[in-house]
């Protein structure tokens, strides 16, 4: 079964200005230059991907200031393979794509990419926040 896959508007600057914000991001954690243009062909892949599977990556439970996102679903990924490592040793991927099924988990009739980004100061989230809100706000 193929699922009809939409795309925020959001989610194409987040890819076009994601070499950009890596001067924002801490060194041990940013993208170099080639894995800038790496990242942004694993999230179009992983996008794509959404079609046959919009059940992957982990469900959000919408903690905090970020209860919008509530039953909305984000993916980790990284463009090095295997991704850095923490201070514990244990994997690090510094990109997240985030997406929400509507009209729900059990009867998917779309799968709706919020964004796609590094994960640094939570801007996946904070941007899929504002784009989920800003467009159940334009549904009422």
């Amino acid at each position: 079964m193929n699922y009809d896959v939409r795309v925020d508007p959001g989610v194409s600057e987040d890819l076009n200005t994601l070499g950009d914000e890596q001067e924002g991001v801490p060194e041990d954690w940013r993208l170099g230059p080639e894995e800038v243009e790496a990242a942004i062909d694993r999230a179009i892949r992983l996008i794509a991907s959404l079609r046959e599977d919009p059940y992957q990556g982990d469900v959000l439970r919408g903690k905090g200031t970020q209860r919008i996102l509530e039953g909305c679903r984000r993916l980790r990924f990284d463009p090095a393979d295997p991704p850095p490592v923490d201070h514990r040793g244990a994997p690090r991927p510094r990109m997240r794509l985030v997406w929400v099924n509507e009209p729900d988990e059990s009867a998917i009739a779309l799968v709706r990419v919020l964004a796609v980004t590094h994960r640094y100061d939570s801007r996946p989230f904070r941007r899929a926040a504002s784009r989920l809100g800003a467009l159940r706000r334009r549904r009422r």
